[in-house]
């Protein structure tokens, strides 16, 4: 698990309503989402790739789909390529490859992964800008967010 899974869905579960949009199977997301959701429920609604849109011979999420305004849907996934389809509506989050401690100790090569924690703090500072169109937030948050959560 992505350190500060837990603390960033417990924190921002109250404020939002949260989809897993996963591009996987629903066999091979479950497994994964099962686990999350073991002690309790954060997801209102999942989403697997049968979900998305083909769009240039690939498998993306578009969340026009989904029923809800656009002005108020955020994506979060470490892909850009997944959000295609409403850019202004993404946060792209780096990847996380799995543990980043070796032996109790960072590695030379790494650096400890807070990027569920920098983002819990942006979702819980936009939601108390209490903005009329989320692209809006993004755009005001984005130096922050690439600097905290993509770290570009």
């Amino acid at each position: 698990m992505r350190p500060g899974i837990f603390s960033f869905l417990n924190a921002v579960k109250p404020l939002y309503e949260l989809v897993a949009f996963s591009s996987e199977t629903k066999e091979f997301s479950d497994v994964i989402l099962n686990e999350i959701e073991k002690n309790k429920k954060f997801f209102d609604f999942k989403l697997y790739k049968d979900h998305c849109t083909l769009y240039k011979n690939r498998f993306v999420k578009d969340i026009t789909k989904l029923g809800r305004d656009i002005r108020k849907i955020i994506v979060v996934d470490d892909d850009e390529n997944n959000f295609v389809l409403n850019k202004e509506n993404g946060i792209k989050i780096s990847p996380y490859y799995g543990d980043d401690e070796d032996n109790g100790r960072l590695s030379s090569n790494k650096r400890k992964d807070n990027a569920l924690l920098e983002l819990k703090k942006i979702l819980i500072m936009i939601y108390k800008d209490n903005y009329d169109d989320i692209r809006e937030a993004l755009k005001d948050y984005d130096e922050l967010i690439k600097m905290k959560v993509t770290m570009e």
